[in-house]
């Protein structure tokens, strides 16, 4: 049975938060460096287990204003913190569970964001997190750019509430 828990990272176990973040960057497109502590400052964490074994993670994150700020100049779309305070982000699956989990993941933390903006970016050939996105009421911005941490081209999508 699969199960999708959101959490506060204050209430979460090293261990839980260890586990987040091996599984975050085993698709290889987040930088490792300084990820400990983004994953402490978020918002919220979901985790989505499969008969208990975890297969999925994603987060609300709090972006850093030097990433918010790289984000707004590849993209052309400004994202004052007032604005847009949070991004989705980190949504990673285990490779042999991947199809129809991006989904389960990112619907609890979008809708425990009511009234506030978000904004998220992905890979211009992920069309299976763009089709997500979409269906969670994000608009995709025309502007694309290179990933800093990968060759990936990547685009950016906005949840204006």
């Amino acid at each position: 049975m699969r199960v999708c828990e959101t959490r506060i990272p204050a209430n979460c176990s090293e261990i839980e938060l260890e586990e987040f973040r091996k599984l975050a960057i085993s698709a290889g497109k987040i930088a490792a460096d300084g990820l400990p502590e983004l994953i402490v400052r978020a918002r919220l964490l979901a985790f989505l287990r499969d008969g208990g074994r975890l297969i999925g993670v994603a987060g609300l994150k709090r972006p850093r204003e030097s990433y918010r700020k790289r984000v707004t100049e590849r993209s052309g779309v400004p994202l004052p913190l007032a604005t847009y305070p949070f991004e989705l982000g980190w949504v990673s699956v285990e490779p042999t569970m991947v199809g129809g989990k991006s989904w389960l993941l990112c619907d609890p933390l979008i809708a425990q964001t009511p009234g506030e903006g978000v904004f998220a970016t992905t890979g211009v050939d992920n069309g299976r997190m763009q089709t997500t996105l979409v269906k969670l009421g994000f608009i995709r911005k025309d502007e694309t750019w290179t990933s800093s941490e990968t060759d990936e081209t990547l685009c950016l999508f906005i949840l204006g509430r």
